[in-house]
């Protein structure tokens, strides 16, 4: 593995120097004199994730720090304290983290807790340093304490009383005070700390002031150092960096998914505070260690969701050499689930799942068993639940895959997980959807329908799955195998009047819809073939749930071939290998991306000029490694250098499966950048193409038997690209107070009902949705808002757009088109009659809002971005209102600690806000137009831009993000609650989905 150095800036260089001297030199002569034991007071309070110099204060510190050490004598006796590391928000998070020894011993765990610190909460550093005098007996001894901090007080403590305590009852104690950033009113809260007690007191803005700084100070210096005094330094050995991974395109593990150390070639184990194991969100590294020169193996262990995991060895060597190296590693595979309920119909996350057996989240369940010699092991290597995760971190080899789904069905299939690799599965469940209608005699569906399945002739309770089969007038589907199979139904209580017969499940995969009247009975001829042929399962084989088997996999020739089982020939959405993948430029909505397949180890990625959105971004056609492509095509967050073309690319940044971001000069100072969001289906690469193809097509459905049209679809050109509906009077039923909602809803729907694909689109309130061909029903669309409900039929399509036209309904002619809706004329208000500018992509929700040059993905991927979020939001709720607010300790139990700093209006015109806040304290009027972007998952980021600054404005919640809204506070609330409540008196208008870590309108 070839080692990477890192390079430091000249000024970073003398300010390591001028630390080093701050630590061996700029103590005054009594300490060296009395060998005072010293303590580092670190503080790992959250402002650490600031920035100095373009790098984060924690960054250098933890540099610093470390170089610092390995100057120091190895019989001097030095230990670390460290506060704000634990928890937000408490004053009682001060930890000794390493005790008072000898820097021998002490230095190398220091240096591995500073790298593994993660900045959180408060600046108690009062308190921190009166803990590190008292730990240090400054009574009995001579004490320094060398406070580095970049924050002042913020625990109600008085640090110049403190000092002058300490220097008049300590023997020979001195503190000294490093601040990275304070201004000079925090300099002067905190300067007193040094100064009280004949301490040091160093101020700097940035690394060179720092360094300049450090410098006057040792040149002021009485005394004049000589090498003599210092011993040689301590042999700490060569700083190592980790990056480990499941699979080569994997996201990078660390933490919280492993576990373990280090060992020597010859099994000698490394002592633990030379290897620590870190957070790769915020630090960037699985794991750090600081190693002598020579040969190791990594021993780990690897946890998973629903128990999969493994234990990994991995060896590597360390060369000589005193530059950081670094060790990258793929440990194992993984197998990731692509969900067919049978092969014409996918599994599309976050879609509805229609079930007669009850409940609403889709009900699959899977046991991943080992096959060792042919056989199934006894225990399930990985189980999973759902359908929100479907990959398990597994070794290499071949696995029986046994699943469920939803009581019905139950399926083996076999697969082989590759090394180093993804490995990619489409699993079909091979059932068909069954749709059962119970009648009476007069035609009326039954009352409190129940419905039984048999795999043979019925007796009592041998049924191996049974539900409702209709809920309030809707037919909910069974999942059932192909065979034939009995069914009893009726109504609750209805004895003999209930049904049962021989139902044939065929194997298109076609949706089968029963009607069945009552008292029907099994005929003799139909007992005897069910008599003949014993059960129609095979097993009834319980994964989690009971389901029936109709085949088994062949276990024992078994010869693993390297080679993905196919779920079926039928090749649909992800799980099929599209001859390309098409991106569009977020911003300019133009075709500039293209992922052509190469060959089995490699693909293309072309870029059309102008890819970036501006000029100076030529058109590019590069090779990218297969990895890459696998990544692309499965939503996999990963990072691809591609040095040879100075290009880097970030996959699925922040968990967003269908976004890309490239930066071309990737270290330059002027890095270009663009964020690529996934084509609509069946688009093809053409520059400079945009996205909004119907502009100007207007949809017009109703009810076709009396013209009567309700539901208007448009694509205005100022909405760039997203429809707009507009519901006329009546829509949800006759007398029923709908009439007028409006919507903005995203680009697709023309498409999609074009095609003949079933899709739902949720509008960009979060009330309401639009199902385009639902159940199959091409030109129809089902509207749903605030529990209200409507289906209706294309009448009349307008515009040009693209697409076949043909597949529109003929607009209804005579008295149809005459039909009275309640309006004079008959005929629905257009919807140029109708102000859609401030509904149409309205944003409203929490948000960090920071003035930077970074993308979005690495203010998302920031720790300081949560911390951000937490301590200062930025409230915008659905009229326009806006807000930041500031988390303030709170005076009473039910007192809501984030208090309204400034408050303002913001004007939305399509896209654009026009916003005006006043800050309360000052009365200072700020002015901040923002430009929203949809990121995905119901979540925004807002551009702003004036003449002096760049801001960007990210939502602060996200799916598996480290803030939780739904989080309960002290007082019982919500933090979602708590920041989202006005001082208005008035109702926020949003509430939380806690499915989605979203906000919706109410």
């Amino acid at each position: 593995m070839p080692a990477k150095s890192s390079s430091r800036s000249a000024p970073f260089q003398r300010f390591l120097f001028l630390m080093c001297n701050l630590l061996a030199f700029g103590l005054p002569t009594n300490v060296y004199a009395q060998e005072a034991d010293t303590i580092v007071v670190f503080d790992g309070s959250g402002s650490m994730w600031g920035q100095i110099e373009g790098r984060t204060k924690i960054e250098i510190a933890r540099e610093t720090l470390s170089s610092v050490l390995r100057e120091i004598e190895p019989s001097s006796r030095i230990g670390m304290i460290a506060y704000g590391h634990r928890q937000k928000g408490a004053c009682s998070d001060i930890e000794t983290v390493v005790p008072v020894e000898q820097a021998s011993r002490s230095v190398p765990q220091m240096i591995s807790v500073a790298n593994g610190l993660q900045p959180k909460g408060k600046t108690p550093l009062s308190d921190a340093v009166r803990i590190a005098a008292n730990e240090l007996r400054f009574t009995e001894n001579a004490a320094t304490v060398i406070l580095v901090t970049d924050g002042i007080e913020t625990c109600d403590a008085d640090p110049c009383a403190l000092a002058s305590e300490l220097e008049n009852l300590g023997v020979n104690f001195t503190t000294h005070v490093v601040g990275f950033g304070l201004s000079q009113d925090e300099g002067r809260q905190v300067q007193c700390l040094a100064e009280n007690t004949g301490g040091l007191y160093l101020a700097a803005k940035d690394a060179d002031e720092l360094g300049e700084a450090l410098r006057r100070t040792v040149a002021n210096n009485a005394i004049s150092p000589n090498e003599d005094d210092f011993g040689s330094e301590i042999s700490l050995g060569r700083p190592i960096r980790f990056i480990f991974r499941d699979t080569d395109a994997g996201e990078q593990i660390g933490v919280r998914q492993l576990s373990g150390g280090l060992e020597h070639a010859d099994g000698t184990p490394v002592e633990n505070a030379q290897f620590q194991l870190e957070y790769p969100e915020a630090k960037g590294n699985s794991a750090t260690a600081v190693l002598e020169p020579g040969q190791y193996v990594a021993k780990l262990q690897r946890e998973g969701a629903g128990g999969s995991g493994y234990t990994a060895r991995y060896a590597f060597e360390v060369p000589e050499g005193e530059s950081e190296y670094l060790v990258e590693a793929s440990l194992s595979g993984s197998l990731t689930l692509n969900l067919f309920i049978n092969p014409n119909l996918p599994y599309v996350k976050g879609e509805a799942f229609p079930t007669a057996v009850g409940g609403s989240r889709p009900r699959f369940h899977f046991a991943i068993y080992p096959i060792v010699d042919g056989a199934k092991a006894e225990q399930p290597a990985a189980t999973i639940a759902g359908a929100d995760d479907l990959t398990r971190p597994l070794p290499p080899g071949t696995y029986l895959i046994q699943g469920n789904i939803d009581s019905g069905t139950s399926v083996e299939r076999v697969v082989e997980v590759k090394p180093a690799r993804p490995t990619v599965y489409d699993f079909s469940f091979d059932a068909t959807r069954v749709f059962v209608d119970a009648r009476e005699t007069d035609g009326s569906p039954v009352k409190r329908q129940t419905t039984y399945w048999y795999d043979k002739v019925p007796s009592g309770r041998n049924y191996w799955v049974h539900g409702a089969g209709a809920r309030d007038g809707d037919l909910q589907p069974f999942y059932l195998p192909t065979g034939d199979w009995v069914i009893n139904v009726g109504g609750e209580g209805y004895g003999k009047r209930r049904s049962e017969l021989v139902v044939t499940v065929p194997g298109d995969f076609r949706d089968l819809r029963l009607e069945v009247g009552e008292g029907r009975t099994l005929t003799e001829a139909e007992k005897a073939m069910l008599e003949a042929r014993g059960s129609g399962c095979l097993e009834i084989l319980r994964v989690v749930r009971d389901g029936c088997l109709v085949e088994k996999a062949q276990l024992s020739s078994i010869e693993p071939s390297g080679e993905q089982p196919a779920a079926s020939e039928t090749v649909t959405q992800k799980a099929s290998v599209a001859p390309s993948i098409i991106f569009n430029n977020r911003s300019t909505k133009k075709t500039v991306l293209s992922f052509q397949e190469s060959d089995a180890e490699a693909g293309r990625m072309i870029l059309g000029d102008g890819w970036c959105g501006r000029g100076g971004c030529a058109a590019r056609d590069v090779e990218v490694p297969a990895a890459l492509m696998d990544a692309v095509r499965n939503g996999q967050t990963a990072t691809f250098d591609l040095s040879e073309n100075a290009l880097r690319i970030f996959t699925a940044p922040g968990g967003f499966e269908d976004t890309l971001t490239v930066i071309e000069n990737p270290d330059s100072n002027r890095p270009v950048k663009a964020v690529m969001v996934l084509a609509p289906e069946g688009q093809t690469m053409e520059p400079g193409k945009p996205v909004s193809e119907h502009t100007g097509v207007r949809l017009v459905f109703g009810d076709a038997f009396t013209g009567k049209r309700y539901v208007v679809i448009d694509y205005p050109p100022e909405a760039d690209g997203a429809a707009r509906i507009v519901l006329a009077e009546g829509w949800c039923g006759q007398g029923l107070d709908c009439a007028g909602s409006i919507a903005g809803l995203p680009a697709g729907i023309i498409d999609a009902l074009e095609e003949g694909r079933t899709q739902t689109f949720q509008d960009s309130w979060g009330i309401g949705t639009v199902t385009v061909n639902p159940e199959g029903q091409r030109n129809f669309i089902e509207v749903a808002e605030k529990g209200k409900y409507g289906k209706f039929q294309l009448l009349e399509r307008n515009g040009s757009g693209t697409g076949d036209k043909s597949s529109a309904a003929p607009a209804p002619s005579g008295n149809q088109a005459e039909a009275s809706q309640g309006n004079a004329s008959g005929t629905m208000s257009p919807p140029e009659e109708v102000s859609l500018d401030d509904q149409v992509n309205r944003v409203f929700g929490v948000f960090n809002i920071n003035q930077t040059g970074a993308s979005v993905d690495e203010v998302v991927g920031n720790y300081a971005h949560v911390d951000q979020c937490q301590r200062a939001p930025t409230v915008i709720w659905p009229d326009g209102t806006m807000a930041r607010k500031q988390f303030v300790q709170p005076q009473g139990p039910d007192e809501n600690p984030y208090k309204t700093v400034a408050s303002g209006q913001c004007q939305i015109s399509g896209t654009q806000f026009n916003c005006s806040i006043t800050d309360r304290q000052n009365g200072d009027v700020q002015n901040l137009t923002f430009k929203s972007r949809l990121l995905g998952n119901n979540h925004y980021v807002l551009e702003v831009k004036d003449q002096e600054n760049s801001w960007l404005a990210v939502s602060c919640f996200f799916p598996d993000g480290e803030l939780r809204a739904d989080t309960v506070m002290p007082n019982g609330r919500s933090l979602a609650e708590l920041i989202m409540e006005r001082t208005d008196a008035q109702s926020p208008g949003m509430g939380f989905d806690r499915n989605n870590m979203a906000f919706r309108g109410q």
